[in-house]
């Protein structure tokens, strides 16, 4: 089983969370070691799921955005992955809303943590680069 390497979900950005196969790895490139645990929230243009590393076992929030380009200005529609790495008291209080059917609750906690917190960001282009918190680039594509 792969081991966490050093840093937790609260590090700076570039400290080291989570493994090669998941955090530290080509997530979003291919085939990776995310496994779904429970669906947060799925529409049609945006979507939160808690997964999980199946090797080293850190809980991860996936949101991700799809800006649909309507007058073509960009070339196609926007895609955008944020993966920010969880605590398991986080993990737990969001698989308990979920659990308990408080939709809104959870959709609004899993939003807050992926606002807030440092969190691993593929942008349409498929660069991947961590972040803190809010960036404009992270909500909006290119203009």
């Amino acid at each position: 089983m792969a081991r966490h390497t050093k840093g937790t979900p609260e590090s700076p950005a570039g400290a080291e969370v989570g493994c090669q196969h998941c955090l530290q790895g080509d997530l979003g490139q291919t085939d990776n070691e995310l496994q779904l645990e429970v669906p947060v929230f799925d529409g049609n243009h945006e979507g939160l799921l808690l997964m999980r590393c199946s090797r080293c076992r850190i809980p991860v929030l996936q949101h991700w955005l799809e800006f649909v380009d309507w007058n073509d200005r960009w070339g196609g529609d926007q895609f955008w992955i944020h993966w920010t790495p969880l605590t398991e008291a986080e993990r737990q209080v969001l698989r308990d809303t979920v659990g308990r059917g408080e939709q809104k609750l959870a959709e609004r906690l899993a939003r807050s943590l992926s606002k807030s917190r440092r969190h691993l960001t593929k942008d349409p282009e498929s660069r991947r680069r961590w972040k803190e918190g809010p960036d404009a680039s992270d909500i909006l594509p290119p203009c």
